[in-house]
């Protein structure tokens, strides 16, 4: 065939030349040649060619006929090319260019983008593109793929830390690919980018009426479990990225850029500007949402708005302009906002109706903020801005240096439980981000009255929040101490050789006051997941690993491939520079299969790691996936039932949990076999008497044997009924076992919040595939 495309490429183009049609000079030169039997393949690719020929700039080198004709043989003959009759790319696309088209520089990505189920390139991608280098990120402008689904990619090899691409098209799976030179990774000089096929996901808007809102925005973000990364590439999307879609005139909405198997981490929701937002639905554990949303039957519902009207004015009466109103919380996705008129007017609709806040700000004036009642037909709300007060504040290190370019933000949240008195006022609501200039200094003179707290940090320190602060023209100083740096090397325990490629996960000891032990709680946060490459570490921790709160210290797990993991004694937040140099025992994961009840392979099956401080929740049909656990102890099977098993000492027990059925097998029955067949769950159903009469309206908690919620237990919500005025209750998908029913009776407490005592009405022995009928209180 090699041999051929030279003799054709050459008498054809020479023929062609003088007036005669590609195709025909073909014919012709078959004709007369000595050539006896084509291939289909041979055939195929001849046309190809003279596709190609007719569609492609002559001038193009990299297209020039003999290359062309060479690389539409090579394709046709190669056994593992797929059938045609793909349309991801358009007529005339299907050849992906040579390698020969790689750049030559080395400050580039060649990406080549093709559909993972038929390796043919996918045409006009776009790709969101995050570079991070010299201390900053940069966002470009979306980059484009050609239609032969190639991308020259940018990449400053010199100063580049970290690069993030994002691939975005219709019918594929949006796609991260991820890059971290500071951690030993290499940027490759080209990669080829398989993207899966998408699951069509959709539904309705309507309003608080159930009349379809055309113009609603539709986004979902994805909670990314950092245990199940795939590195370079992976199908969550997450931060900093959304998927969107407005709603057409009947109210309708479709996305075609997720990944099936991520649907299940989508959290997401609709708004309007007119219109309060809807509530967002966060999937996770949610399977009725899957189903509908890839059904296209799901509805988002927004709520009934107020309008609010007021006037912003001095202390003296006199009118501002041009200030900025604000209904609700900062940067809050439910918030409003508006600017005065010239006599200090204002209007915003799209308002949620019942408590909230109305703040105004201008130049020159201190923000004030009101907690107001709102409703429809509110009578004006009067806003009165004071001349602001001077806050001045000093960030130095601990020898008492001045800490310049330190960050300043001010909190404008609730802290603490919410006061139903309303005797407390709400914390001012206004963007302040500042940093500190070369003497550690920063001076505010439009600072609101009263107590206000703020997070501090900078680089090379460890951020301290919830600091108090008050403008009363006195300089406050705020020490902060050295961010805390681990550094090492990671071996073979056996050969003393660096291993290639490893991961740090990052958590927290957490005093267990039952056991009296202190057990490791790892992060669900994937900035908290380290992966390196070449045996080396360095990594600076900045932020404590808990807010809110005393800062607890650091641990850390050390995992490799083909070996047990490693975790480290915990380390104080103050400690500094601390080196470790681990070495990993080789030990080999297990790969495990679980099984439905029938006998079919259990995709997507929850797989619960127990080990003391998981704080596995398990809801019907699974385990909550609202990222509560401890990192890494709750993992998923794949399409062909498949998960694999750590080789974890820690962990003593596993639960896979499917909509089909339920098992608990003990990890080293999996040693042996390792298989995970599931059982039927069982169903738990009663009356609830008192005093030999129906009792209705008690709340009670169907509690899981565990009964730990610092290893795994039932969802306190979805594991929760009612009685009905019968004094009837059921749970319709409990786990097979002897487990407790629990009545929950409500205590005082402080105000904002609830609490319950938990007192336990009897033991209940559930079998699989079965109803347990029962009757508590005589």
């Amino acid at each position: 065939p090699a041999g051929l495309a030279a003799r054709a490429s050459h008498a054809a183009f020479a023929a062609a030349t003088v007036g005669g049609g590609l195709l025909t000079c073909l014919l012709n030169l078959f004709a007369t040649s000595k050539v006896k039997l084509l291939s289909g393949a041979t055939v195929a690719a001849i046309v190809a060619m003279s596709l190609l020929h007719s569609q492609r700039p002559a001038s193009d080198a990299q297209n020039s006929p003999g290359a062309l004709a060479a690389t539409a043989l090579a394709q046709a003959t190669d056994e593992n090319n797929p059938a045609t009759g793909d349309t991801v790319a358009a007529p005339g696309d299907g050849i992906v260019p040579s390698s020969t088209t790689v750049a030559s520089s080395s400050n580039r990505l060649v990406l080549k983008i093709v559909a993972a189920d038929s390796g043919q390139p996918i045409s006009s991608v776009e790709l969101d593109y995050w570079l991070w280098g010299s201390g900053e990120n940069i966002q470009r402008k979306p980059l484009h793929a050609t239609r032969f689904g190639e991308c020259d990619v940018p990449v400053p090899r010199d100063t580049v830390t970290r690069l993030i691409l994002v691939s975005q098209a219709d019918g594929f799976a949006d796609t991260l690919l991820e890059w971290r030179p500071d951690r030993g990774e290499t940027i490759p000089q080209d990669y080829t980018l398989r993207v899966a096929r998408s699951a069509p996901i959709g539904g309705l808007v309507v309003d608080a009426d159930g009349w379809p809102v055309a113009g609603a925005k539709v986004g979902f973000n994805n909670r990314t479990d950092p245990a199940s990364e795939t590195r370079p590439q992976s199908d969550n999307f997450g931060w900093p990225f959304w998927i969107t879609a407005t709603t057409d005139a009947q109210g309708r909405w479709r996305i075609d850029r997720i990944a099936k198997g991520a649907i299940r981490t989508l959290d997401g929701g609709a708004s309007h500007p007119d219109h309060v937002r809807a509530e967002a639905v966060d999937v996770n554990g949610a399977s009725e949402a899957e189903a509908k949303l890839l059904a296209g039957t799901f509805v988002y519902k927004l709520g009934r708005a107020v309008i609010v009207r007021g006037s912003v004015v001095e202390a003296d009466g006199r009118s501002v302009p041009g200030a900025k109103i604000t209904v609700g919380y900062v940067g809050e996705v439910r918030s409003r906002e508006t600017t005065s008129f010239a006599d200090g007017s204002f209007s915003v609709g799209g308002c949620k109706p019942g408590k909230n806040l109305l703040s105004a700000e201008a130049k020159g004036f201190a923000p004030t903020t009101l907690d107001v009642e709102l409703v429809d037909n509110s009578e004006p709300f009067t806003l009165t801005l004071q001349r602001g007060s001077l806050l001045r504040l000093r960030v130095v290190d601990q020898a008492g240096l001045p800490v310049a370019k330190a960050s300043v933000w001010l909190n404008p949240f609730h802290h603490g439980p919410v006061d139903p008195t309303g005797k407390k006022p709400s914390p001012v609501q206004t963007e302040f981000n500042r940093d500190t200039d070369a003497e550690g200094r920063l001076e505010w003179d439009g600072a609101p009255k009263g107590e206000m707290r703020f997070d501090v940090s900078a680089s090379g320190y460890m951020r301290v929040s919830d600091v108090q602060l008050r403008a009363d023209g006195q300089e406050h100083t705020i020490t902060l101490q050295p961010a805390l740096t681990i550094s090492g090397t990671v071996r073979d325990a056996a050969t003393g050789q660096l291993i290639p490629r490893f991961r740090i996960i990052t958590g927290w000891p957490n005093w267990d006051p039952v056991n009296n032990t202190t057990n490791a709680r790892w992060s669900n946060i994937d900035r908290f997941w380290l992966s390196f490459d070449g045996g080396k570490f360095r990594h600076v921790y900045e932020e404590p690993m808990l807010g809110g709160t005393r800062n607890p210290g650091f641990m850390f797990k050390f995992e490799a491939d083909g070996y047990a993991p490693f975790v480290t004694r915990p380390v104080q937040a103050d400690e500094g520079e601390v080196q470790f140099d681990i070495a990993l025992k080789a030990d080999a994961a297990t790969s495990v299969t679980v099984f439905q009840p029938d006998g079919q392979p259990a995709a997507n099956a929850d797989v619960g790691l127990v080990s003391l401080g998981a704080g596995l929740r398990l809801v019907p049909g699974g385990f909550l996936r609202a990222n509560v656990q401890s990192g890494g102890s709750l993992l998923a099977t794949d399409a062909q039932g498949r998960f694999t098993l750590p080789p974890d000492d820690a962990v003593t027990l596993i639960i896979a949990a499917h909509p089909t059925g339920y098992a608990e097998v003990p990890p080293a029955t999996l040693t042996a076999e390792p298989v995970i067949r599931l059982q039927p769950w069982g169903r738990l159903e009663g009356k609830y008497l008192a005093g030999g009469e129906p009792a209705s309206g008690r709340s009670l908690l169907f509690a899981c044997q565990q009964g730990d919620r610092r290893t795994v237990s039932s969802d306190f919500t979805a594991y929760q009924v009612k009685t009905d005025d019968a004094g009837q209750f059921a749970f319709p998908q409990v786990p097979p076992g002897t487990h407790k029913l629990v009545e929950l009776v409500p205590e005082k407490s402080q105000p904002g919040r609830k609490a319950w005592s938990h007192v336990p009405l009897t033991d209940v022995g559930i079998r699989p595939g079965e109803t347990t009928t029962i009757t508590v209180g005589q």
